[in-house]
């Protein structure tokens, strides 16, 4: 009995904090109402090393590609919490991903936890993390990169929106070109 109320307990401790460990939909449409701009983040980590492990037998096995994790909070609110994978098949691994999230307007600081991939730190995890601040302005694109250690401001750039009134007009535009070339 004891031990299915411990299980109960952690199981719920568990959920909940899995369940606080990103934006929820309510916030993102909120973000979207307001004024806000855009995050685009790139993320090319070129050099992760492998892992090893052992066996049942007590064996050391590997290399293993690792399994990777990033977690981003903006302005200390968890915004992204994802799985990342590498790619290659022998060492060292690459990863090379990416988000586009909304942010609100204003100065923000952006941090980044990034776990699995990264190089070994003084206690022996694979873990790195890094923060970047930024000036988010309205309908504009901040442009950054992660490269496994560094977070690397590229640009600010409009945010380039398509509708279907855009796609139209070209159209038009595109039919009176060719109608005008036949005549």
């Amino acid at each position: 009995m004891r031990n299915t109320i411990i299980t109960v307990i952690l199981l719920n401790f568990f959920i909940v904090g899995c369940g606080q460990a990103e934006i929820t939909q309510p916030r993102l449409d909120y973000i979207l109402a307001q004024d806000h701009g855009w995050v685009e983040l790139d993320i090319e980590d070129n050099e992760v090393s492998a892992n090893f492990s052992k066996n049942d037998k007590g064996e050391i096995t590997g290399p293993h590609a690792p399994s990777c994790y990033i977690s981003i909070k903006v302005n200390n609110e968890p915004f992204i919490r994802e799985s990342i994978f590498t790619s290659g098949d022998e060492p060292p691994y690459k990863v090379k991903t990416g988000f586009r999230f909304p942010v609100p307007t204003g100065i923000s600081m952006l941090d980044l936890y990034y776990s699995g991939c990264a190089e070994t730190d003084k206690e022996g995890e694979r873990r790195s993390t890094t923060s970047i601040e930024l000036t988010i302005d309205i309908e504009m694109v901040s442009s950054i990169t992660f490269d496994g250690t560094d977070l690397l401001l590229n640009e600010i750039e409009p945010n380039q929106i398509v509708t279907l009134e855009d796609i139209d007009n070209k159209l038009q535009q595109l039919n009176e070109k060719l109608g005008d070339n036949n005549q």
